[in-house]
């Protein structure tokens, strides 16, 4: 520890105590689970997919809307103003992980998650209207991406090239 000063006044990305690491775990998995559930959207659903199967493609993008759900639920009560560039703590590890799928999708495939077409309707179980607008997701968006650190830079190549940015927002529905 000596040897890394820095790590003396850190803050830690994965909780406090035993709590907040739960919860940091539990939205990492929820995290991770956006990430992986969005490959059969754009596969299916875009150009850059091999297989073109838009009702598979808006089916599983559903299936992400219940996940967003059950975050937006937990982010209900929170202030992201501390979590902005200058703010007063450091993403978590879940934190970073949600706001990478938000940003992939958003840039790359030109869908933002957190504001969908204002339509409710039933959910996948087709029990109860659930909305895709998510507007403490897009707080949460909105300030984590004024923090240098989730800038993209084009000249390190972090961003994609022309042909295939077409390709990956050309949506097929």
């Amino acid at each position: 520890m000596a040897s890394q000063p820095w790590l003396l006044y850190a803050y830690p990305m994965r909780g406090e105590d035993a709590l907040s690491r739960a919860r940091v775990t539990e939205l990492m998995c929820l995290a991770d689970e956006l990430t992986i559930a969005w490959n059969p959207v754009r596969t299916f659903g875009t150009d850059a997919g091999t297989v073109t199967l838009p009702e598979a493609s808006k089916e599983m993008l559903r299936w992400l809307q219940r996940t967003l759900t059950t975050i937006e639920g937990w982010f209900k009560s929170k202030d992201f103003s501390d979590l902005r560039s200058g703010g007063t703590r450091g993403p978590n590890m879940a934190e970073i992980v949600l706001y990478q799928f938000l940003e992939f999708t958003k840039d790359c495939y030109a869908k933002d998650m957190t504001n969908g077409s204002m339509n409710k309707g039933l959910d996948v179980y087709g029990r109860e209207q659930a909305s895709d607008e998510f507007p403490k997701l897009a707080e949460f968006y909105e300030a984590f991406r004024t923090r240098e650190s989730a800038v993209r830079k084009e000249s390190a190549g972090e961003v994609a090239g022309e042909k295939t940015s077409k390709a990956m927002q050309t949506w097929n529905w």
